[in-house]
């Protein structure tokens, strides 16, 4: 996405710049967003109450406030985060790739975090644990996928192509949920239980795959 997006000169613009027309360089580079963005949403939205419930041993009922909670927080971090960068002033590398690029890291290693068990720790922990790796996590996939869902504005400003990269877009989640819930399973389970180590290792592996796709 990084390379893919950036800016060309070969189509004349206004004030002497030029721009590499719009190409197939551009939606694959934004599919590429959401193949990395939802490595983890969907890893999350498919197996953390598993995680939660099955290797913390948090009440069900606990996770469900647990969720409701982030929910009411990111209405207000994304809302926070959108004003936050609308502010920002264009660089070189443009208005939002910078961020996307900066918050990446930090995304995906709280990721990671979420599915750690610390062992031989209290219940109360755990549930305070799944609090602040959550919600952290949360806030930290606003400050990447916004600037991510922006960058449609600034690539082109016919509605034609804008379509299509939105179109690109939903097949690179699709990509991530498919890998996600076809090899998933295939690394979290061991003889049909959730094991807490594999649950680390795919979210090493995951992550790695999310950071890839954010530079691609």
């Amino acid at each position: 996405m990084v390379q893919a997006l950036q800016k060309k000169e070969e189509t004349p613009q206004s004030g002497g710049k030029t721009v590499r027309p719009f190409g197939m360089r551009d939606k694959l580079g934004y599919l590429f967003g959401d193949f990395g963005n939802d490595f983890f949403f969907v890893l999350a939205a498919s197996f953390l109450m598993v995680f939660y419930t099955d290797i913390f041993h948090i009440n069900p009922a606990h996770v469900g406030i647990l969720f409701t909670v982030a929910r009411l927080w990111d209405a207000f971090a994304d809302v926070t985060w959108g004003r936050f960068i609308d502010t920002r002033k264009a660089t070189a590398q443009g208005k939002f790739r910078p961020w996307i690029l900066r918050m990446s890291l930090p995304l995906v290693i709280m990721g990671i975090l979420m599915f750690v068990k610390i062992p031989g720790m209290s219940d109360g922990f755990y549930l305070a644990y799944a609090y602040v790796t959550y919600i952290v996590w949360g806030t930290l996939y606003s400050t990447v996928n916004i600037p991510y869902g922006s960058m449609a504005s600034v690539i082109t400003g016919d509605p034609v192509e804008r379509t299509s990269l939105s179109s690109w877009r939903t097949l690179g989640g699709q990509m991530a949920g498919l890998v996600i819930n076809v090899v998933g399973p295939i690394i979290l389970f061991v003889n049909n239980k959730p094991d807490a180590n594999r649950f680390i290792i795919a979210a090493l592996i995951f992550g790695g795959l999310a950071l890839v796709c954010y530079i691609a």
